[in-house]
């Protein structure tokens, strides 16, 4: 498996994960819940951080498939610094660090390596 389509695939779990209920802690009063980077709870309180870091993770899988025809690996490469640096901010603001969170991160960050190596 070359570099290209490795990325890829983990950029696409990533996104898989992504969407999946156990993304996002979100702390209550007594009780913490979790919710998909996607969801509209986290965003209805506050934490926007993770709904523009799904997004940009699906621009940056995206252009990782257009990679393939085209050379956008340093644009791809842009995008997941964004996704990785989002992700921790939201972690340090709002506290809302999960293991499948972390998961999608170490996934961001071995994209980013993959592609950085590729150029």
């Amino acid at each position: 498996m070359n570099r290209k389509t490795a990325c890829i695939l983990y950029s696409g779990i990533s996104v898989l994960l992504m969407a999946l209920p156990y993304g996002v802690n979100m702390e209550f009063s007594a009780d913490s819940a979790k919710y998909s980077y996607f969801s509209m709870m986290p965003l209805g309180y506050g934490n926007f951080l993770p709904m523009i870091t799904g997004i940009v993770a699906i621009a940056a899988f995206i252009l990782t498939v257009v990679n393939l025809k085209k050379d956008l690996s340093k644009q791809a490469m842009i995008l997941f610094v964004i996704a990785i640096n989002l992700s921790l901010v939201s972690w340090f603001m709002f506290s809302s660090v999960t293991p499948l969170g972390v998961i999608i991160f170490i996934l961001h960050v071995v994209c980013m390596a993959l592609l950085k190596n590729n150029s």
